[in-house]
């Protein structure tokens, strides 16, 4: 879910519940917070901010991204980017491409 600009540094959203059946998905959520700063040309008010809401949706298509390189490394499957390790692994990874290479 995406947002504008949150409307105060304490806003927080909390997804209370997602249900789907076949490509129909309803999320139900909660944000709070106070409202300290200027949001959508509103300007502060200082009150607090805690309503519940509910989204449907309608799943055409599905598209995951992420850096799998990132994870790995951050549970340790990687060694750190920039590492002497880090520098090692690729080294043995392009001694095997070239050897793959010259066996064909």
């Amino acid at each position: 879910m995406r947002f504008l600009r949150p409307p105060s540094p304490t806003f927080a959203f909390e997804l209370i519940s997602i249900a789907e059946s076949g490509n129909d998905v309803s999320v139900h959520w909660h944000p709070t917070g106070r409202h300290v700063g200027t949001f959508v040309s509103t300007a502060a008010t200082g009150r607090r901010i805690d309503f519940e809401g509910f989204d449907h949706f309608v799943i055409v298509t599905t598209t995951v991204r992420y850096g799998p390189m990132g994870f790995a490394r951050q549970i340790k499957l990687l060694p750190t980017d920039g590492s002497i390790a880090g520098h090692e692994r690729r080294l043995q990874r392009q001694t095997r491409i070239a050897g793959l290479a010259r066996r064909r």
